[in-house]
């Protein structure tokens, strides 16, 4: 509506001058305002380009605002998505080059970074900025329990948690360290806890289920693997997880069937292999042998896989 008033305007606007100025002044008038309309609609086909995908968008506001950190953010994000690293890694120093306190471009730095001093780095210097960066507490809490160092990374998860109760990665991961410690009750009331904050994470009900096979109880976790399929129908993890529970109580049929379901979804080896050995340890081996070479062809440099096509069978993995 606004910009159909504005061409009311500008058409009554120029039919008042023209009755103004007379013939002549009239037809340049016309003339100048037929030039202006061209050169608008040329314009407007040239941005147009920009709307094309949201590549071209991003672009677009950082050739037109090579100063602003926040188009230089926006753009490195939209690489980090797509994979590309190296490029959103140069978009996020120039955030940081023009806005240097940006607690969240040096959050994402550290999640790009192989370095992990220099990643450890990042989210500290993140948390130096803003203490109460959530994903920056749950990156370095994952990061320090990858070295081991478990008791920081027990506190800088549960902070996280503290500054996001809505964060259910933080809560299967607080969950998981503390389960590997042995503290079955404490890693339980935190999957739980998730579960309540967060109960529309697929990915959290599933975790918990893992969980719940681990400390011995498969008919409790088979609930919320299917809970995670009701939130997710294609939650092929959570499929496969399924399937194996299935395949540990020997109900071959039924592990089968959420193998098959799995592998619907997705044909990565991690889903072809446990069916593979499935077919093979139930005699059906041609089918064994098919997804086999299947997997084969996906990882051709797999040992473990050469020597499932050389033997016939696979060992079942946890996932």
């Amino acid at each position: 509506m606004p910009s159909m008033g504005f061409c009311i305007l500008c058409v009554h606007g120029l039919s008042r001058l023209s009755s103004r100025v007379g013939p002549r002044g009239s037809s340049a008038l016309t003339f100048c305002f037929l030039l202006l309309l061209v050169l608008f609609s040329c314009k407007s086909v040239s941005q147009s380009e920009c709307w094309r995908s949201r590549e071209a968008l991003f672009r677009s506001g950082v050739q037109t605002l090579p100063h602003n950190a926040k188009v230089h953010y926006n753009y490195a994000n939209f690489l980090k998505d797509q994979n590309r690293k190296e490029e959103a890694i140069n978009h996020y120093k120039i955030v940081l080059r023009l806005y240097p306190k940006h607690s969240s471009a040096l959050n994402n730095l550290g999640t790009l970074t192989s370095n992990v001093t220099a990643a450890e780095e990042y989210y500290r210097k993140a948390l130096d900025i803003s203490p109460q960066h959530s994903r920056a507490l749950f990156n370095l809490g994952n990061l320090l329990r990858t070295q081991g160092r478990n008791e920081e990374a027990e506190v800088s998860l549960k902070e996280s948690l503290l500054h996001g109760p809505y964060f259910a990665d933080a809560y299967s991961s607080l969950g998981s360290l503390l389960a590997d410690q042995k503290r079955h009750e404490e890693a339980k009331e935190v999957y739980l806890a998730g579960i309540k904050n967060c109960p529309e994470s697929s990915d959290l009900q599933n975790n918990y289920g893992v969980f719940l096979v681990d400390i011995g109880s498969p008919q409790k976790a088979v609930s919320h693997y299917l809970l995670a399929l009701r939130l997710r129908p294609n939650h092929h993890v959570a499929m496969l997880n399924l399937g194996r529970l299935y395949r540990s109580l020997n109900q071959n049929s039924e592990a089968g069937k959420w193998y098959k379901k799995a592998l619907q979804i997705s044909r990565d080896i991690d889903v072809i292999t446990p069916l593979g050995a499935l077919y093979y340890n139930t005699g059906q081996y041609n089918e064994a042998l098919g997804l086999y070479k299947e997997a084969m062809a996906l990882h051709p440099h797999s040992v473990q896989i050469r020597l499932s096509l050389v033997s016939g069978g696979l060992p079942d993995t946890k996932l």
